[in-house]
């Protein structure tokens, strides 16, 4: 976490606590009055601890939007880059989902009705309205369920549509349930987005994006060379190797039907619709950036099935290349270690997680072939992947470090463990042609705490930087933290 998190953090929970306890101690003040003691009058303590957790959850609809959002205060004057923003949002939710169902149990133990308050009331917009609890509560459940990681990754379409749609139930039901309360952060809430929507897809549009080159790598995978006119990045963004940009792909209108087409976002053009995706490569002379699209979920169902059925069109002469437009906002990330000021970078990785980790490498050997390298520094890929494909279309940077001079190429270990079919993995890495002065290919699981433990024992500051499934990246922080090294988490789960 970096001084700008804490900060952060430290702000957000001193916040939450001072309101919670302000609305309990005045709902139990000794004397009641007017305006305080209210829950002290009705001798009825539990109540009051719950109206104080009800605090907590309402602020957190605000969070759980300011911490997502691209264009407010969290990057701007804290420099929390947008991935970690990512992760505050999941936590800001959870403990919205923890502090609404604290709120009911407390208010079910201390009693959900008083002499002003009913379930048989009719609905009533000056007033609590029981019914609309339940709901809320629902509501809020959902968007929570529908956001685990096997949604995400395999259903990022309904997903997404379903967050949206939750989270606007959740505060129209919350807001009705309790009008005096809620709808401050609600309004608040509504407006925070769609302000960045706007700047969002204002700044993704405007500029105009070519698709400058294509090639299907294989069945479930695809290669992308964009390009998007002017500078780039621009002077709002900075780009470094890991970033990653939101990328949408639209074709002509009367090819929708067909392709690019909505099966879950009704008549929403598909230009609208971005994904994050880390660039694996950027030219600086060219411009042109590249990044791999794999198939995720069931067949053409998801975005990333139909951007390869596009593709197939194109190769099929079906469509013309030009007719396949794309829309690049970003770029977004920031590492929160500097590989530069490393002498070891161990860069870890599992499936197509290992893009970020490839334009990592990809900036090492280009300066290392520059001379720009700082010392002996060193560099180590630890890959795992059950497919020889991802590996055949990464091999690009398996040449370029055998291309180095011997002096410059000792400096780079690559290790790829392939957990696939062995024979038929085999095959297919033959047909890549892998250099194997370059790279070593291992059957099975790697041990990362053995492995990182070896790379800490080089001596100087070792950075651990890891990207793939939850599991792994959990084993590969555990074991940078267990043998002191620095280490930077990535994900591909929005």
């Amino acid at each position: 976490m970096t001084l700008g998190e804490a900060c952060v953090w430290g702000a957000v929970l001193a916040w939450l606590a001072v309101a919670a306890a302000d609305k309990y101690l005045n709902l139990t003040y000794d004397t009641p009055s007017w305006s305080a003691g209210y829950e002290t009058a009705l001798g009825n303590k539990t109540r009051a601890l719950g109206k104080a957790f009800a605090q907590i959850a309402v602020r957190c609809i605000f969070l759980s939007v300011l911490s997502p959002t691209r264009n407010v205060v969290l990057y701007q004057l804290f420099g929390v880059p947008f991935d970690r923003g990512i992760k505050m949002h999941k936590m800001a939710g959870r403990l919205l989902i923890v502090a609404s169902y604290a709120h009911v149990i407390c208010m079910l133990a201390g009693g959900t009705t008083t002499e002003v308050t009913k379930w048989s009331d009719q609905f009533n917009f000056n007033k609590h309205n029981n019914f609309a609890g339940p709901v809320a509560l629902f509501a809020w459940t959902m968007l929570v369920v529908t956001s685990l990681p096997f949604m995400r990754r395999f259903m990022f379409e309904h997903f997404y549509i379903l967050h949206l749609n939750f989270w606007f139930m959740g505060n129209l039901f919350s807001v009705l349930h309790d009008r005096k309360n809620v709808v401050v952060w609600a309004v608040a809430s509504v407006v925070t987005l769609w302000l960045d929507f706007g700047i969002r897809w204002y700044t993704k549009l405007a500029k105009k994006a070519t698709l400058v080159s294509y090639e299907l790598v294989a069945n479930n995978l695809a290669k992308l060379v964009l390009h998007r006119d002017g500078p780039w990045p621009g002077g709002a963004f900075d780009f470094h190797p890991g970033s990653y940009i939101w990328l949408s792909v639209d074709v002509p209108k009367e090819k929708r039907a067909t392709l690019m087409r909505k099966t879950v976002h009704g008549q929403v053009p598909s230009f609208l619709w971005f994904h994050p995706m880390t660039v694996s490569s950027f030219d600086p002379a060219t411009q042109h950036l590249t990044v791999f699209v794999k198939r995720m979920g069931d067949g053409e169902a998801e975005w990333s099935g139909q951007v390869i059925a596009t593709l197939r069109a194109v190769a099929a002469a079906q469509l013309s290349a030009a007719d396949v437009r794309v829309h690049i906002g970003g770029p977004n990330g920031s590492l929160q270690v500097n590989p530069d000021a490393m002498d070891h970078v161990v860069l870890t990785a599992g499936g197509i997680g290992v893009t970020p980790m490839a334009a990592i490498l990809e900036d090492r050997v280009r300066k290392a072939a520059a001379g720009t390298l700082a010392g002996a520094r060193r560099t180590t890929l630890l890959w795992t992947t059950r497919a020889a494909d991802e590996i055949a279309a990464f091999s690009y940077l398996f040449r370029a470090i055998a291309a180095l001079p011997p002096k410059d190429r000792a400096l780079f270990t690559v290790k790829v463990f392939k957990t696939g079919s062995a024979s038929a993995l085999d095959a297919e890495l033959g047909a890549a042609a892998l250099p194997a002065d370059v790279v070593t290919v291992v059957s099975g699981r790697p041990d990362f705490n053995a492995l990182v433990a070896e790379a800490a024992k080089s001596g100087g500051k070792v950075g651990v930087y890891t990207c793939g499934p939850e599991a792994l990246a959990d084993a590969c922080e555990a074991a940078a933290t267990a043998n002191g090294c620095f280490v930077h988490r990535e994900t591909f789960e929005f």
